[in-house]
């Protein structure tokens, strides 16, 4: 009769590991369903099966206008004179948050209207962006000018091609 060998520790380290990554999002999933279960419960004992239903619809209805009107707006302001990166990632933050509003659900409409508040977007994206590192100097716009270099970047093109 065999005998299957123990697996070797670094073998069940990484299945632990694959383990608490599929486990952790099917825990949040669950989660976040139980609590749209329970809004979506408490909504209709309060308001009616009917308006809960219309209101979960007027709030995806709004959330795509906004997204469409967002989209449009980013594309204006894009080709525009003097845009710049932060307008990009302002435009951007209302686009994902106007996506958050259309989808299905209150739960998540919810985050997306908290986050609307300055102060907690700030702290959501602070928690979100990496470490700082010591060796890396982050400069505002206004700080710093770009030197033009002497040398072309790209080799000029010969004349006489075959």
């Amino acid at each position: 009769m065999s005998r299957i060998p123990d697996p070797e520790p670094g073998n069940a380290s990484l299945a632990r590991g694959v383990q608490g990554f599929v486990l952790r999002p099917g825990l949040w999933l669950l989660l976040w369903m139980a609590l749209e279960g329970a809004l979506f419960v408490l909504l209709a004992q309060k308001w009616g099966l009917s308006t809960v239903i219309l209101a979960a619809i007027g709030k995806s209805a709004l959330g795509l206008f906004a997204l469409v009107w967002l989209t449009g707006r980013s594309l204006l302001k894009v080709s525009a004179p003097g845009f710049r990166l932060i307008q990009l990632e302002r435009l951007g933050t209302g686009m994902m948050l106007a996506l958050a509003i259309m989808m299905p659900g209150f739960v998540l409409s919810l985050l997306a209207l908290a986050l609307l508040a300055p102060g907690l977007r700030a702290a959501f994206f602070r928690r979100a962006a990496p470490p700082r590192r010591e060796d890396v100097v982050d400069l505002e716009p206004g700080e710093w000018r770009e030197i033009p270099s002497e040398e072309p970047r790209l080799p000029q093109e010969p004349t006489n091609r075959p």
